[in-house]
């Protein structure tokens, strides 16, 4: 697939791009472009369209193909770019979660020690092995 300058700074973006290089900000800045262009795009074809209604007359079939195959193309890049960022935001939930359940047992383990007597620890530490298994 050929590239196609989507961006207002005239950045060329491929479809084969690893979107993966661009920051969360650059995506963001990227997908709000691209739709932004879906957007102008159907609205010229919707006019094309309700101008041949109105008066019968075609646009140029050129154009029309043209405009067409564009906004497909940025439809495409649109998906791929949600992917990309549905992803970040599954790493950046689990990130979170384990964090979250490193401080709660880490918060335990410490409530333990200043609870518990050594013993009592011990047969907490050895329940819990026991649920899980290990």
């Amino acid at each position: 697939m050929s590239t196609q300058n989507l961006c207002k700074n005239n950045r060329t973006i491929s479809l084969n791009e690893d979107l993966g290089k661009l920051s969360d900000e650059e995506l963001s800045t990227l997908k709000d472009s691209v739709d932004n262009d879906i957007a102008r795009i159907g609205s010229q074809i919707s006019n094309a369209k309700a101008q041949f209604q109105a008066t019968g007359t075609y646009s140029n079939p050129v154009w029309f193909q043209k405009a067409a195959t564009a906004k497909k193309i940025r439809g495409r890049l649109s998906q791929k770019i949600q992917v990309e960022q549905g992803k970040r935001r599954e790493e950046r939930k689990k990130i979170n979660r384990e964090i979250f359940a490193k401080d709660i047992v880490g918060s335990l383990f410490e409530a333990m020690n200043l609870v518990l007597t050594p013993n009592q620890r011990e047969m907490v530490i050895a329940k819990f092995r026991e649920l899980r298994g290990e």
